[in-house]
């Protein structure tokens, strides 16, 4: 047991140490940063009608102005991991607030399509260095696994809600100020997160200076970016387009060949004593499928919002509202039963009620109003994802030594940004097709085309809470960790 957590152990509950104070406090600045990171991942779905206005940016280029961050986000972040756990937690955080900070101040300034997608592109970069390096924080800092389960609650809290928060201010700002503004907006809350981190947090021991892994970064982040263009194209032309099949399958090559290598290499980028572990190979694959879902989301709700219901963007950003209501709920239910329970059980639950939610939208009609038909899902969704996120982050990146720390929290979050935007491909791909197929079979005036797609989006909301019950069951089986023990501390 380390000092830092004997010192847990021995505090009467309800006291409270300087020590506790601190690591309250770092995870404050964490937050912060986390929320930044947030923000961005979901800003530009509001912003983007506004930006290809002022930029005439081409329709074929939305995709990549809307996926480009979190594809860069998730190419980059088991790199960041291994970044993060040869310099240390501190110096690499700091560093990759400040590259964030930039990248945004050149996004809001861009006059060109290709700059805001490099700048979009740089932002996910960065991210992908900061996001392991906060994960790696906090399993560091909260070692008593009761009290690490709070704190991996609060930053559930902010992982999701602060997408929500995104959405909102990104509609006001939109309105009122315009959408420059919701990239300069990160640039005040970065500078405030990297001093706070400056003075707060400590700086972990550096891990050895190993060769890094640049085969399996390009490889991983190939993989990635032909799976999702792949995705896209087979909307355009169908499953059985030579390019769409081309790409799909050279992406599952690429990624064949990038988990062999993992094995073969003396210093790997994705460490399989890291993800091969039984309760962590399970939390991935959960937030992998959890995430898949909630882009789609986002994206399906903005288009019925804005372009079925008419609603400005101040408005569209008010629909999302629910999510977060319905999130802290859960959340802070489960911040203090955690230890009650397997972290298996809140998946199963908070899996299933996810599921539940895409089963309403599945109902969904063009006729509906938002209030009967995505506000109930929004409530339900929340309470599923604020069930959940806590546990599977905590037991994707417990149990790992010092050295991998950052790697762990680089895998949980390359699949929860990987996930978010295969997932969006996906359920567009599926929405795109049915919406097809259905005019063909139903042409019509423009109210059939608004029919054709909500029934494109029943559709694919279908699919989605089938890869979630899947996901409940897949991590019911897996993740047999026992209920935490307050005082015990993890391998740290």
């Amino acid at each position: 047991m380390t000092k830092t957590s004997t010192d847990q152990a021995r505090t009467a509950p309800g006291a409270v140490t300087d020590a506790a104070r601190t690591r309250w406090i770092a995870l404050a600045f964490v937050g912060l940063a986390q929320l930044m990171l947030q923000f961005n991942s979901n800003v530009v779905v509001i912003a983007l009608p506004s930006a290809q206005q002022s930029l005439s940016i081409p329709d074929s280029m939305r995709a990549w102005v809307l996926g480009i961050y979190s594809l860069a986000f998730g190419g980059m972040l088991m790199a960041g991991g291994r970044i993060v756990d040869r310099f240390g937690r501190k110096r690499t955080m700091v560093l990759a607030m400040a590259g964030f900070v930039i990248a945004s101040a050149v996004g809001g300034a861009a006059q060109t399509t290709m700059m805001l997608i490099i700048a979009l592109a740089a932002q996910g970069v960065f991210a992908a260095v900061q996001n392991p390096a906060q994960l790696a924080t906090i399993t560091t800092t909260f070692t008593d696994p009761a009290e690490r389960g709070k704190a991996f609650s609060y930053f559930g809290l902010i992982n999701t809600a602060g997408g929500t928060i995104g959405f909102l201010l990104s509609g006001v700002i939109t309105d009122s100020l315009g959408w420059r503004w919701c990239l300069f907006l990160s640039v005040p809350l970065g500078l405030i997160a990297m001093i706070g981190a400056m003075l707060v947090l400590k700086e972990g021991p550096a891990g050895e200076r190993k060769p890094f892994d640049v085969p399996g970064a390009v490889l991983v982040t190939a993989s990635m970016l032909a799976l999702a263009y792949g995705l896209s194209e087979a909307g355009k032309h169908g499953w059985g387009d030579g390019t769409t099949v081309g790409l799909l399958i050279g992406g599952l090559v690429l990624l064949i060949v990038f988990i062999v290598l993992q094995t073969k290499v003396k210093h790997p980028l994705m460490p399989m004593r890291v993800l091969l572990d039984r309760n962590r190979g399970g939390a991935n694959l959960v937030m992998l499928l959890i995430s898949m879902q909630i882009l789609s989301m986002n994206f399906f709700l903005t288009y019925f919002a804005q372009n079925i219901k008419h609603f400005t963007p101040a408005e569209t950003g008010l629909t999302f509202l629910p999510l977060t209501a319905g999130l802290l709920v859960t959340n802070s239910v489960v911040g203090k039963i955690a230890a009650r329970f397997r972290p298996r059980s809140f998946v199963l639950v908070g899996m299933l009620v996810y599921a539940l939610a895409y089963v309403w939208l599945t109902q969904v009609s063009a006729e509906d109003s938002y209030w009967s038909s995505f506000l109930p899902a929004m409530v339900v969704m929340g309470l599923g994802i604020g069930c959940m996120v806590a546990p599977v982050y905590s037991t994707a990146t417990a149990g790992v030594d010092p050295g991998d720390a950052g790697a762990a929290g680089g895998i949980v979050g390359t699949g929860r940004q990987m996930g978010a935007a295969l997932g969006l491909a996906l359920s567009n791909t599926i929405a795109t097709l049915v919406t097809s197929s259905f005019l063909e079979a139903h042409p019509g005036d423009e109210q059939a085309r608004v029919t054709a797609t909500v029934h494109g989006f029943n559709v694919a909301a279908a699919w989605a809470a089938g890869l979630l019950v899947f996901g409940a069951i897949v991590g019911f089986l897996l993740m047999n960790a026992p209920k935490p023990e307050p005082g015990k501390a993890g391998h740290h």
